[in-house]
């Protein structure tokens, strides 16, 4: 079997091979990120009906990091699908 030549790259193909990783690993996260968000957000809500005083303050202060986190991905986002445009 002849070896199949291949083409030179070009840019275009280096900076699609490059993008995708990050961008693949931003949305990965975005995503761990916002289920583990909706989770911890039913938590509260029904901790807030429920009128449960056995949550830590520290786990308050965890699920806003969480929440923290996941409005600065979407931000993140958002300034780069502004930038292609």
């Amino acid at each position: 079997m002849a070896r199949q030549k291949k083409e030179p790259e070009t840019l275009e193909t280096f900076t699609q091979k490059c993008m995708q990783r990050p961008m693949a690993k931003i949305i990965e996260e975005l995503f761990n990120t916002r289920t583990e968000l909706m989770e911890c957000r039913r938590a509260i809500g029904g901790l807030k009906r429920r009128k449960e005083s056995g949550v830590t303050k520290e786990e308050i202060q965890r699920l806003q990091n969480i929440e923290r986190k996941y409005k600065k991905i979407l931000g993140l986002a958002a300034d780069v699908a502004n930038a292609d445009d």
